[in-house]
């Protein structure tokens, strides 16, 4: 178990600490937060005021793994304004150690070393993914952790390899959050302890996540251990336990030596921690507080609005969103321990002197507050001697610990969230991709701005004018300008590195030959542009580890690898794209090379279009749809609402293709049941809040957003879908007109309204179908659906659960989707709009014709609905005739569906049995 020793010394602990972090000078930052227990405390102490040193911009700015704004409110958990709790890679956080600071670069995939002193660029190493964490420092050695599902141990003095590990033992890759990466990243960061190295890789629980010892020295397996949490950010441990971050959840503690999970600690995530022998604090959470547990029993103690707490001797410094507070370390932790046992007990059943208790404890620990003082917008705190440092915008404030009080201030460039002392300096790390050093002695700095890159830019001999023209050919011929790409044999990387100049693709050059691999990342990263849009990985050629169907565009450069090197033709066939994915086989202009590449490809390519101009050759071939491929065009998959997309190759081996963008920010709250997505022809669209959003269904590359005002609707299952699609346009109801909006540019092409009816009130459209030219549409009261979501009567609650309210319509009405001419219209009784829908001949639903099931809102609860005889009518598609109506006496008392397929119609519902 943790221990929980309230006796030992304080000045004990930290000695401690140090001795178990190996042998690196206490003057070192040696890892995140300084320690492995991260609790961001140097023994030094700095002589202030400080001046800047030097400040380094790598050209990129950090590229954050998840978006910087969540959702905006849970309104599930009544919970508003959330706060981000993946914030681990907003800044290039640091390691210092013997006059070097090393970080990790994740817009570049690269581990950097600087010399401390001057900024100066020592060495640099690549991965093949992005570095989110700072490196951890031992014995001369660097250790990261990388998205290409890899953990690495460098040398310290010249970065050279010295081992690396697979944890997960696969190099499957596939896109996520934008980047080409491993199924399993190593997102947990590395700690070293004991000559031992832990670390975990994948934070997909259902596609296999590995714990991992390994020998510090020799990477060598001490155990490993499956696990099902999410690892996201900062391992931490103590003597015993290791614990895991999991993103938005609890952190997870498991025994140091074997392996073996022990259990959650506390509730809540976040990604500020921090373990010691009296306290584990994580945070902030999406409520903005932190969470203080007990070791032994791992529950929680207190929960208190803050971002970061320091715990140093008899005091805790907690950094909330505004101020920044000190406080009895003894006290405050046994006052929140007594009054947590009590808040245990039901309220209903405290006795009176528990209350009273209750309300003495609270005073107390009230009373533990020894100061309060503002900082608004701080981000980030550590602590050096008896002086606290602040990271917050734009600037770095020094405090004293006694009393809180400013003692010395300094700008920097963007949102200050890494801090680190080391060696006499103060090291800050901001969100806009800056390294400031700042010392004890004034000197004259330089402007640090190195401007971001532009791949317009570069000089003329590199690439070459042969290869410019070349890129340019491709990018027309084959019309691929977005999405991903691999191009096989990239050599030096001319040809990668002007595809990526002249596209929006995002471009992974695949060489087999190590010495190519580094002359091309040299080349390109000495012209800013490795990384987030053009990577170099080196793979065998014949085991490539991609996602199937991920590439719209792949190219073969046969003038660097044989066409007998490249994988069969069937299985590069399905790395591409179907429907519209490009095969660019490049070669010299030779007749007897272009007859070999025609015989290769026609193996599995039909059709092959030969090119050259004055320096290449080139053969083309696009790949067809996948034979059968099912569609969901609208809410219920199709127009007769079978919830059936009647694909064939779906199996029970499904596993992850690609994950990412959007994000939640511009989503609708999963807990009120918007529109479904849909899916045409290889292309995803979205119900987003108020606008729609498209991305490549086969790699998630977003392809158009598109503001839609009005479109705002939840509570689906009690109403019917207000989106659809067809081949080349997505129909979206908006208040009382219908968006036609371009599937392949998101451009709005037209806009409908609703007919002029008998309704002296404004009307909106409600349901909306297509099927052939016809475009489909009812008309209803501007309150029967749902358009708006949050708390209180705009709660979950009310559209879930029993007896809840459905949309009615007035109309049903047919247009003619290229002109908006009307078609035909009917008007009887109301239709209840989940019970619409139609095959190839006929539109079913099912009306209530009864005056008293007109409501003032255009809503009425199914079992008010059904009471007495109810209508299923069925219309003539194309000519809006009523074909047959069959009155029916239905029982269903909460929710209503109709569907059909083969010739039947199928009324479903749902009904209290015997009162429960």
């Amino acid at each position: 178990m943790l221990q929980d020793n309230h006796r030992v010394k304080y000045t004990a602990l930290c000695l401690i600490v140090l001795f178990a972090n190996g042998v690196l000078n206490a003057a070192d930052w040696p890892t995140y937060q300084a320690d492995n227990r991260r609790r961001g405390i140097s023994e030094e102490s700095l002589t202030l005021p400080l001046y800047e040193q030097w400040t380094r911009h790598g050209g990129y700015s950090p590229a954050p793994a998840w978006p910087e704004m969540p959702a905006q409110h849970d309104y599930w958990h009544n919970v508003r304004d959330l706060n981000p709790t993946n914030t681990y890679d907003r800044a290039f956080h640091v390691a210092v150690a013997e006059g070097k600071l090393y970080y990790g670069a994740s817009a570049e995939d690269a581990v950097y070393c600087l010399d401390a002193r001057s900024g100066d660029r020592l060495w640099v190493f690549y991965t093949e993914g992005p570095v989110r964490l700072a490196p951890a420092l031992y014995q001369g050695k660097v250790y990261v952790g990388s998205d290409d599902g890899r953990v690495y141990c460098l040398d310290a003095g010249s970065g050279q390899l010295v081992w690396s590990r697979c944890p997960a033992g696969s190099n499957r890759k596939i896109p996520g959050n934008g980047r080409m990466m491993s199924v399993w990243p190593v997102r947990s960061g590395i700690v070293v302890q004991k000559d031992v190295a832990y670390a975990c890789a994948g934070f997909f629980p259902n596609q296999g996540v590995t714990l991992c010892a390994l020998d510090a020295h020799t990477g060598q397996v001490i155990w490993t251990q499956p696990t099902d949490v999410s690892a996201q950010g900062y391992l931490r441990c103590s003597s015993t336990h290791l614990l895991v971050p999991t993103g938005r959840t609890a952190p997870v503690a498991f025994d140091l030596k074997t392996g073996k999970k022990i259990g959650g600690i506390g509730s809540g995530g976040g990604s500020f921690a921090l373990v010691l022998d009296d306290m584990i604090v994580q945070g902030g959470n999406e409520k903005g507080q932190l969470q203080i547990s007990e070791p032994a029993t791992k529950e929680s103690i207190v929960s208190t609005p803050g971002l970061s707490l320091i715990a140093q001797g008899p005091m805790i410094y907690i950094l909330k969103k505004s101020t920044l507070c000190a406080l009895n370390r003894r006290d405050y932790l046994r006052f929140s321990t007594a009054i947590k046992k009590i808040e245990k007990v039901d309220r209903k059943k405290r006795t009176r002197g528990q209350t009273q208790q209750l309300i003495q404890l609270q005073a107390k620990r009230k009373a533990c507050l020894v100061w309060e003082v503002p900082c608004p917008e701080s981000v980030a705190m550590i602590m050096m001697g008896n002086t606290l440092l602040l990271g917050s915008q734009d600037k770095v404030t020094a405090m004293s610990a006694d009393k809180g009080h400013v003692v010395w201030t300094s700008k920097v460039k963007g949102k200050a969230y890494g801090l680190a002392v080391a060696d006499g300096y103060l090291y800050v790390s901001t969100d806009q991709g800056t390294i400031s050093c700042f010392g004890q002695n004034p000197v004259k700095t330089s402007d640090p701005s190195q401007g971001k890159p532009s791949f317009a830019e570069g000089p003329s001999t590199w690439p070459s004018k042969g290869t410019k023209e070349l890129a340019r050919e491709l990018i027309a011929q084959s019309t691929v300008r977005r999405g991903y790409a691999l191009v096989l044999g990239s050599g030096d990387g001319q040809l990668a590195c002007e595809l990526a100049r002249q596209s929006d693709l995002s471009i992974v050059g695949i060489e087999e030959d190590a010495l190519q691999v580094r002359k091309a990342r040299e080349q390109i990263s000495g012209r800013g542009l490795y990384g987030k849009r053009l990577s170099i990985h080196q793979e065998n050629l014949k085991e490539l580890p991609y996602q199937d169907y991920v590439a719209n565009l792949i190219v073969c450069d046969l003038s660097r690898v044989q066409v007998d090197r490249l994988p069969e033709a069937s299985k590069l066939y399905r790395f591409l794209r179907p429907g519209g994915g490009v095969l660019a086989l490049v070669y010299p202009i030779d007749a007897a090379i272009q007859d070999r590449v025609q015989a290769w490809a026609q193996t599995v390519f039909d059709d092959l279009a030969a090119h050259k101009n004055s320096t290449h050759a080139w053969t083309l071939a696009r790949r067809k749809p996948l034979a059968q491929a099912g569609q969901w065009t609208h809410l219920y998959a199709d127009p007769a609402n079978t919830s059936c997309s009647n694909e064939p190759s779906v199996t029970d081996t499904l596993r992850l293709a690609w994950f990412g963008r959007p994000g939640p920010r511009h989503m609708i709250d999963r807990h009120h049941r918007s529109m479904s997505p849909l899916y045409k022809n290889g292309q995803l669209f979205m119900y987003g809040n108020d606008r729609v959003i498209s991305s490549d269904a086969y790699n998630g590359t977003v392809l158009w957003e598109t503001p839609v005002p009005g479109s705002l609707r939840n509570g689906m299952m009690n109403d019917c879908g207000n989106m659809c699609v067809d081949e080349d346009t997505v129909y979206v109801a908006a208040e009382g007109r219908c968006w036609l909006i371009d599937v392949a540019t998101g451009l709005s092409t037209k806009r409908y309204a609703t007919p002029e009816l008998s309704l002296p009130e404004k009307t909106h459209w409600g349901y909306v179908a297509v099927v052939g030219d016809q475009l489909f549409g009812s008309t209803q009261k501007p309150s029967s659906s749902f358009t708006t979501f949050g708390f209180g009567n705009d709660s979950v609650g009310q559209i879930e659960g029993d007896f809840k309210l459905k949309a009615l319509s007035s109309s049903l009405f047919s247009m003619d989707r290229h002109t908006g001419q009307l078609l035909w219209r009917y008007e009887n009784g109301l239709v209840l709009n989940s019970a619409i829908g139609m095959d190839q001949d006929h539109i079913y639903f099912v009306e209530n014709r009864d005056p008293k099931v007109r409501t003032k809102k255009g809503r009425i609860s199914a079992h008010l609905f059904c009471r007495g005889t109810v209508h299923l009518v069925a219309l003539d598609k194309t000519s809006g005739q009523v074909a047959w109506d069959s009155p029916f006496e239905f029982p269903y008392e909460h929710q209503v569906f109709l569907s059909c397929a083969q010739g039947q119609v199928v009324i479903v519902g749902s009904e209290n049995i015997n009162k429960s």
